[in-house]
């Protein structure tokens, strides 16, 4: 099987030789001289920075002859869950739970069939159940409040920080209720959430805090793996994140308790010490044995794509520091990313009032594909005011506590402000490219700058 536009040998042969070559070229600005970004735009008719029929960019999900053999093994063993392969040693999902720790530095995984499963596992575990309260992000997947909701408890949602899309700490704060029991920092795009102070806040009001890092598999904040930093993080493989399996997920911990109970939420009840014995309530999250086969296959050549992802994200940054017209997501800490995302944020008026969307378009004519992220907030969803319609709900929660969560809902600004002025390239195939495909991501934004007054008549 040939891996879309890209396989293994070639983009480490072509990563290594653009590597070397910046390296000889003495520096990221150096470097940044050998393009020119003078000419008409490719919306207007130019010839475009990057050819992408000569150099497409790598296609995703990842598929070599080793993703394929091993799904194809685990397909043809006729043992399609994990049960009834670890009775022959063959689990393809036991596999997982002990080849992930190294990964994340986590002594405990247990595998799930979704990101959202695995939230929902985290917060059944830690015993967040009807009339509780969870602080969380409302720039996120529906998934991050639906394993809230599952529970019967109520997402609230906190305003953002409005360059790092994350977390407003001082927000969360001020969200803060005798009810809440939880807080569930979303680590966007792939990097760490403030942390410090997210954790600073949980110790103070004794709140469990359930890591968000469905975009961020090995990436680190401060020397310590995101997920490890609260009570439990949890992963997706949904088929867009960097290592994917179509869906999936995986909950993550050091504390052996919180695992065991995660296990037994996974395994629709059953307790994991005592085999047969179901002791709780528990839906069944389990992930099946083929579907872990696709992960297995990508083991032992995604730390190669994960560094690839880092090393462009850092020339990107070094690139674009210092330019007000698209400024770096803001991180907090030192570590490496995810990088589900590498996204920046895009002044309109740095442009002279041209639309985002323009911008999108003329990077996409440039060759970049370059586009926006989530359109709207979760908080402008109808869902909101859904579960206030809903008996249950009624029942625990007071009319003013319901009418409160609806009014702090229509007050989100930084939310809206991020949703608008977001520009990203999509971590899964672009971001493992060679460096100089990045050259000409930061050759075409610039170009399109300079040519910025030819697009205030552009009306495509």
């Amino acid at each position: 099987m040939k891996n879309n536009n890209i396989n293994r040998k070639n983009f480490l042969k072509k990563a290594s030789v653009i590597t070397a070559g910046t390296m000889f070229a003495g520096s990221f600005k150096s470097f940044s001289q050998t393009k020119k970004v003078s000419g008409e735009l490719a919306l207007l008719g130019g010839a475009p920075v990057h050819d992408s029929k000569a150099q497409p960019w790598p296609a995703w999900p990842w598929m070599d002859k080793t993703v394929e053999d091993t799904t194809m093994k685990s397909y043809k063993s006729g043992r399609w869950t994990r049960y009834e392969a670890q009775k022959l040693r063959i689990s393809m999902v036991q596999q997982l739970e002990t080849e992930l720790p190294k990964f994340i530095n986590a002594k405990y995984v247990r595998m799930t069939n979704a990101g959202t499963n695995a939230l929902s596992a985290a917060v059944h575990a830690l015993n967040i159940g009807a009339g509780d309260e969870v602080i969380t992000s409302p720039y996120s997947d529906m998934g991050t409040i639906a394993a809230i909701l599952t529970a019967r408890a109520l997402p609230v949602m906190a305003d953002l920080n409005p360059l790092s899309y994350q977390l407003d700490p001082k927000d969360v704060e001020k969200k803060i209720t005798p009810r809440t029991k939880a807080i569930m920092p979303v680590h966007i795009m792939g990097v760490a959430c403030d942390m410090d102070n997210i954790m600073r806040i949980a110790n103070k009001h004794k709140l469990r805090v359930i890591e968000d890092s469905c975009q961020a598999f090995m990436a680190t904040h401060n020397g310590r793996p995101i997920g490890t930093i609260g009570d439990v993080g949890c992963l997706s493989f949904q088929a867009s994140k960097v290592l994917g399996c179509g869906e999936g997920g995986a909950i993550f911990t050091n504390n052996e308790e919180v695992a065991n109970d995660a296990y037994t939420v996974i395994e629709h009840g059953t307790n994991y010490l005592k085999a047969g014995a179901n002791v709780r309530i528990g839906p069944k999250y389990r992930m099946p044995e083929v579907v872990a086969a696709i992960l297995v296959g990508q083991l032992a050549t995604h730390r190669e794509r994960h560094d690839a992802r880092n090393r462009n994200a850092r020339f990107l940054d070094g690139k674009f520091n210092g330019f007000k017209g698209l400024l770096p997501q803001i991180k907090y800490g030192n570590g490496d990313g995810g990088y589900y995302n590498y996204a920046l944020t895009y002044d309109t008026d740095f442009f002279d009032g041209i639309p985002v969307a323009t911008f999108y378009k003329a990077m996409n004519a440039e060759g970049i594909p370059v586009g926006g992220y989530i359109a709207k907030g979760l908080h402008k969803d109808p869902w909101v005011d859904y579960i206030t319609t809903l008996p249950e709900y009624n029942r625990l929660f007071s009319a003013q506590r319901l009418k409160e969560f609806k009014d702090q809902a229509k007050d989100l600004p930084n939310c809206d402000k991020v949703c608008a002025t977001v520009a990203r390239i999509s971590g899964g195939g672009p971001m493992i490219a060679p460096l100089s495909y990045m050259q000409d991501f930061y050759d075409a934004a610039m170009k399109v700058y300079e040519n910025r007054d030819k697009l205030k008549s552009y009306k495509g």
